[in-house]
C-alpha cells in the first residue's frame, strides 16, 4: 500500500511541475515557493463550513526552523480544517 502512495504522490508532484501553478496559487506565488530553501510546505485546507479548499505555504525563515514547527504553523492557518500536504521539502 505505501508503494501505491509513493507513486501516487509522485505522479501528483509532477503533474504540479508540468502544469505550473497549484489551483488556488498564482504563478508568482509559486515561483516563490519553488526558490525557498528548506523546510518547506506547499498545503491546501478545507476549512471547517466551506467545501472549496484554498491554497497556501509556509517555510522557515531562519536556520533553527525545523519542519514540525512548520507544519502546525500550517495547521493552525487551516483553523481546525482538513489540511493535505501538496508538497514538501524537509
Amino acid at each position: 500500500m505505501k508503494k501505491n502512495t509513493s507513486i501516487a504522490i509522485g505522479i501528483i508532484a509532477s503533474a504540479l511541475t508540468a502544469c505550473g501553478s497549484p489551483e488556488g496559487l498564482t504563478d508568482e506565488q509559486y515561483a516563490v515557493y519553488k526558490q525557498l530553501g528548506a523546510p518547506k510546505i506547499l498545503f491546501s485546507c478545507v476549512r471547517l463550513g466551506e467545501t472549496t479548499p484554498s491554497v497556501g505555504y509556509r517555510y522557515g525563515n531562519n536556520p533553527f526552523a525545523s519542519f514540525n514547527s512548520i507544519l502546525d504553523a500550517a495547521k493552525a492557518d487551516c483553523e481546525g480544517g482538513n489540511i493535505k500536504i501538496i508538497d514538501k521539502l524537509q
